[in-house]
């Protein structure tokens, strides 16, 4: 399905279809209101077709999810990558509650949002380097902008793991494809702060794991599994990313500390001391 042309055309005509954000109108000075002007306006909403388009804009974001891994957009032309990857960066930023809420066939407990499966085929694309570099080059440039604040904020969210480790790959990668990326993401509020938080709570998992595992045994109580090494090694990638650019280092001054505990933690993995050794290394010449 990912080395399948017409089928991606498709999908990249239906990501945003009817998908539109009109301008906001100032208010009329007076109450009143023209009559031919309230006869003339439609609500869409009211449309037949509108279900019948929400269905199938969830099965095309699920089945780009599916794929996303997969899927080389290098190899396709323009017409075909550029609305796929401009639908997905509309997606990831949009304020609107389309983008926010659960889908509505899942009911009133589910929890899937458009944003929330585009978070997922970003990261997975983001795993090829030749898509990377299409993400960003992918207009506008304060959209990416906009993304790399969201991602920041999502790597600060404890609450919802999954969503955060995602945004880790995404970004670790981003910043790794472009310096002008790498730097866009460094001024942006608590991006170094929040990677090292994430890697910070993975010790605090790994040594909660270790100290209550016997207990648990005996217990029978639930397994709780730390963050992998492999997340933790894409967070110290990010921040070594960040760290390979001069202009980049005051935005570690104030974590140095936190940086030296974590690289000679006895509970972090010898790589990713290694990775955050570098980046103190790094962060040191200036």
């Amino acid at each position: 399905m990912s080395k399948h042309p017409g089928l991606l055309l498709l999908l990249g005509r239906l990501v945003l279809l009817h998908h539109k954000h009109p301008e906001r109108k100032q208010a009329p000075v007076t109450y009143e209101k023209e009559e031919e002007e309230d006869e003339g306006v439609s609500c869409e909403r009211d449309e037949w077709w509108w279900d019948c388009l929400e269905v199938l804009r969830e099965n095309c974001l699920v089945t780009l999810a599916n794929i996303s891994g997969q899927l080389d957009l290098s190899i396709y032309p323009e017409s075909i990558c550029l609305p796929l990857l401009d639908g997905l960066l509309h997606w990831a930023v949009c304020p609107s509650a389309e983008a926010l809420d659960p889908f509505p066939t899942l009911g009133p407990l589910g929890s899937l949002s458009p944003q929330r499966l585009v978070l997922e085929t970003l990261s997975k694309l983001s795993i090829q380097d030749n898509n990377v570099d299409l993400i960003l080059a992918t207009p506008p440039f304060n959209r990416l902008e906009k993304l790399y604040g969201s991602l920041v904020r999502l790597v600060g969210e404890r609450k919802v793991a999954v969503c955060r480790e995602m945004a880790v790959v995404l970004l670790a990668n981003l910043a790794h494809g472009d310096s002008l990326a790498a730097r866009a993401i460094a001024v942006q509020k608590g991006s170094v702060g929040n990677l090292l938080g994430f890697l910070e709570d993975s010790l605090a998992a790994t040594q909660y794991q270790q100290s209550q595992s016997s207990l648990l045994q005996m217990q029978g109580g639930p397994h709780f599994e730390p963050t992998s090494v492999d997340m933790m090694r894409r967070a110290a990638r990010a921040l070594h990313a960040l760290a390979k650019l001069e202009e980049n280092h005051s935005e570690f001054t104030l974590y140095e500390s936190r940086l030296l505990d974590i690289s000679v933690s006895p509970l972090m993995n010898s790589l990713v001391s290694q990775v955050i050794c570098d980046v103190l290394f790094l962060i040191g010449q200036s």
